[in-house]
């Protein structure tokens, strides 16, 4: 039941509450920094209430800095809406100045999309005979003769895309168009409700929630495993995906202009001949992919006329294989053509540089109400840009701090519990993590210490990864600490700042990084994040009070 201390005296209020601490053992091993004890110490608990309130939407960076992953899709649900996500990016020559030969045709442009998968998600294995090539002996009395043979074998695994959310029995029909705009520089800031401006389609594949991991193995004298090479094999499970509208593209605006000045430098490039793709899906329901945009690859496969082939008879045949059991040399050889695409660090001419990438996101809400303060339920979305705001109650924070004052409290650790809301989750999986920030000054909470003042008094006191700690299958709650936040309001008069609950967790970290602080309190993943939560609120329903959604503080007492 909800406490109404608004208006009481300050000594009810202090009375009240003295009343309702509970002595407890530690639960989590909660060690104060002003706090002297083991992990059998005694300590007593109290709550704040607090306010929590869905916010609605929000605009996300999305560019670069934050797109370590990037997101591709849609899904549509009743209660949180539509969200739907495309990917920009810059194409680059992977080499300038190109140059292929004589009657270079390209026969084909293939997209290749990285995507998650585990090994356990292996549904089946092809292995397959694609490919022999002989070595040829011309014997100076005209005889020809095979002296090795080399038999080169593609093999196949089909995996369940594990970077899914959403309809996983879905299909959809994804879509590469051109960009018909520049998307400005790296040092840009991009947000995931820009537009960019887009022309004719480069090319489609339906897709569903199955992806291959090919490598290519070749074996020397027939059924000699001993020597057998791996001589190619994709870093990653990836959707393949032929853009027939872009070969032309390509033949007509780089092949034939081989020589042009818009060739010679990668700016000249962009401006002048491509300024990037979009790729995204033209469906209104499915799925969201989840892809690394680092490993995309974008490749024209070219044929140019083999220089060395020599056929004076005109019969198709290299005159010196004529009388040979097998043909090597062909009339046509391959010249392909690499673009560099994505967020990967790219090297052209001893320069380094990274294209441009974007996210843009579409949102459409459901039947959820946002801006309701103090609800059963709340929410928290990544992609679709739902948090809940959090303001705790000032008379209690204010008995807490005449408590601090007057009678001797250590505050050694404060934290909010959140609990899913089962009922209205459903069967919407539970995302891993969340964070909170402080809202009213968007920062970091000072739990992570603070980056812009080395004299800050804000110190990390607990480690990165204890902060905000994973779901706990066993407890069923997300344990978001805010110590030091807390202890600034109470021993030091710190403004009482409303808090934000997001869905995901902050980029940067390495297990090497103990005490790891996020650059601000926007680098976080929740631009490609696709989770959707409800949360028991700050008014549950009674058979949900346990579970309010409150601040929990663990106190001890000072000796006189």
């Amino acid at each position: 039941m909800k406490k109404h201390n608004f208006g009481w005296s300050l000594a009810a209020i202090v009375g009240l509450m003295l009343l309702g601490l509970t002595s407890c053992e530690q639960e989590d091993r909660f060690v104060g920094s002003n706090v002297v004890g083991d992990g059998a110490a005694q300590f007593h608990k109290a709550y704040v209430d607090l306010v929590a309130t869905t916010l609605a939407t929000d605009t996300l960076r999305a560019d670069r800095t934050v797109l370590q992953n990037a997101s591709i899709g849609v899904y549509d649900e009743p209660l949180l809406g539509k969200t739907k996500s495309y990917l920009y990016s810059q194409v680059r020559l992977g080499t300038t100045n190109p140059e292929f030969g004589n009657n270079a045709v390209v026969d084909s442009v293939v997209l290749s999309i990285p995507v998650f998968t585990q090994t356990k998600d292996t549904l089946s294995r092809e292995h397959y005979l694609f490919n022999t090539n002989y070595t040829l002996s011309n014997p100076e009395d005209g005889e020809c003769s095979i002296t090795d043979t080399l038999k080169q074998y593609k093999t196949r695994l089909l995996f369940n895309i594990d970077s899914i959310y959403g309809n996983k029995s879905a299909t959809m029909n994804l879509q590469v168009h051109r960009v018909m705009e520049g998307l400005k520089t790296i040092d840009s800031a991009r947000y995931s409700n820009q537009s960019v401006q887009i022309g004719e389609l480069f090319g489609s594949k339906q897709i569903n929630s199955k992806a291959y991991k090919t490598f290519t193995s070749q074996f020397r004298n027939v059924g000699s495993g001993a020597d057998s090479t791996i001589i190619a094999q994709d870093a990653s499970a990836v959707i393949n995906m032929k853009l027939d509208g872009m070969k032309t593209f390509v033949q007509n605006q780089i092949v034939d202009q081989v020589g042009s000045p818009n060739l010679g430098d990668q700016v000249s490039f962009i401006n002048n001949v491509i300024q990037g793709i979009r790729i995204g899906v033209q469906d209104e329901n499915g799925f969201i992919l989840t892809i690394n945009p680092s490993f995309l690859k974008l490749v024209a496969y070219i044929s140019v006329d083999n220089e060395n082939f020599i056929d004076e008879n005109n019969n198709g045949i290299h005159d010196p294989e004529e009388n040979c059991g097998a043909v090597m040399t062909k009339a046509r050889v391959n010249k392909n053509l690499d673009f560099v695409i994505g967020s990967n660090l790219a090297m052209n001419s001893g320069n380094q540089y990274y294209n441009v990438v974007q996210s843009r996101i579409e949102n459409s809400p459901g039947s959820v109400s946002y801006n309701q303060p103090n609800t059963a339920v709340n929410f928290v979305e990544g992609m679709g840009g739902a948090r809940v705001k959090i303001s705790l109650d000032p008379q209690q924070i204010e008995a807490i701090r005449d408590s601090v004052r007057n009678n001797n409290w250590v505050i050694s650790e404060a934290h909010l519990k959140v609990y899913p809301h089962t009922a209205t989750q459903g069967n919407l999986p539970l995302p891993e993590y969340l964070y909170a920030f402080n809202l009213s000054k968007n920062k970091l909470l000072a739990d992570y210490g603070d980056i812009d003042d080395v004299n800050s008094d804000n110190i990390q006191v607990f480690p990165y990864l204890q902060i905000s700690r994973p779901y706990d299958e066993e407890k069923k709650y997300y344990l978001l600490r805010v110590t030091e936040y807390f202890k600034n309001i109470v021993e030091k008069n710190a403004e009482i700042d409303d808090l934000a609950i997001e869905m995901g967790t902050y980029l940067g970290f390495s297990n090497a990084d103990y005490f790891y602080t996020p650059k601000n309190a926007f680098y976080s993943n929740r631009v490609f994040n696709p989770y959707r939560l409800a949360i028991v609120g700050s008014n549950p329903t009674a058979d949900l009070m346990d579970k309010k959604l409150q601040l929990e503080i663990y106190y001890n007492k000072k000796e006189n």
